[in-house]
């Protein structure tokens, strides 16, 4: 139901469109609402594997500079 659509009554608009346009509007913003959090919660898993891969690759990094810089001692001695 849209809300031009809802119909007037003598006083205004009638409470049981109006009741049924709010629930509409309820149930349409708690599946957007579950979307949403589905989506948050899968972001922050990859969020997390991402962490992991960019500390794992630091780690290598540190290990890799580590032996450049005792192969580069080894060759200057």
């Amino acid at each position: 139901m849209e809300k031009g659509k809802l119909k007037k009554g003598l006083f205004g608009y009638r409470k049981k469109y109006v009741n049924a346009y709010v629930a509409e509007l309820c149930e349409k913003y708690e599946k957007k609402l579950l979307q949403m959090q589905e989506e948050c919660t899968t972001l922050k898993k990859q969020n997390a594997v991402l962490t992991e891969e960019n500390a794992d690759s630091f780690k290598k990094l540190c290990e890799l500079e580590a032996e450049r810089e005792y192969i580069s001692k080894a060759v200057i001695s």
